[in-house]
């Protein structure tokens, strides 16, 4: 008798744990959606070209900014390019510096500007982008260059580095003064130094 109790318990083992087994593979294949008939499942794919636009989130709408060329402080430049969108619509550009570093109290300075412009007419339905930049009101620094749409989810960015000013000849003055509490200071160098070495006391 202990002996058949023995193997009804064996058995009884044996059968749980085969039904965990089973119980784990059909919660394994519900999660996973294996179930779902092949005809319910979207199998559209994204052609590789698609990706190619990579700043604009409107498949309808694109910008596009041409490479900028090498820019020398002070100089005046365009930034041109070319969009689908409307003649005439308004667009928005900002250019910022890419490296803004932040301490406890302070930040690098930005150097940015923002603007709007109007779209001009092109050919076959792609039209222009132009705007002049006066680079004197930035540093010798690399800057992004964005241009958006209206709505913000067509847009396209560009690098643009401004390298030291042609054939300078002025002496480089780094300097800065004192601005209040909290040890900040104002930046007030000239001639566009490159570096500077601070030493405080």
């Amino acid at each position: 008798m202990c002996r058949k109790m023995s193997e009804d318990v064996s058995d009884r083992l044996i059968l749980e744990r085969f039904c965990i087994f089973i119980g784990i593979i059909v919660l394994a294949v519900f999660l996973c959606g294996c179930t779902q008939p092949s005809s319910d499942i979207n199998q559209t794919a994204i052609p590789i070209s698609s990706l190619a636009i990579s700043t604009n989130t409107n498949s309808t709408y694109w910008i596009k900014i041409d490479p900028i060329k090498e820019i020398h402080l002070g100089e005046v430049f365009t930034i041109t390019g070319t969009t689908n969108l409307p003649k005439n619509d308004n667009i928005s550009f900002e250019i910022y510096r890419t490296s803004i570093h932040c301490g406890k109290n302070w930040c690098t300075p930005n150097y940015g500007i923002t603007g709007t412009l109007s779209i001009d007419e092109g050919n076959n339905g792609i039209n222009r982008i132009s705007f002049d930049v006066n680079s004197s009101a930035f540093i010798s620094d690399e800057f992004t260059v964005r241009v958006s749409a209206e709505d913000q989810t067509t847009y396209s960015t560009e690098l643009m580095v401004i390298l030291p000013p042609r054939n300078a000849t002025a002496a480089l003055v780094a300097d800065r003064k004192l601005a209040g509490f909290h040890n900040s200071f104002i930046y007030i160098s000239k001639n566009y130094p490159t570096s500077w070495n601070w030493f405080f006391r």
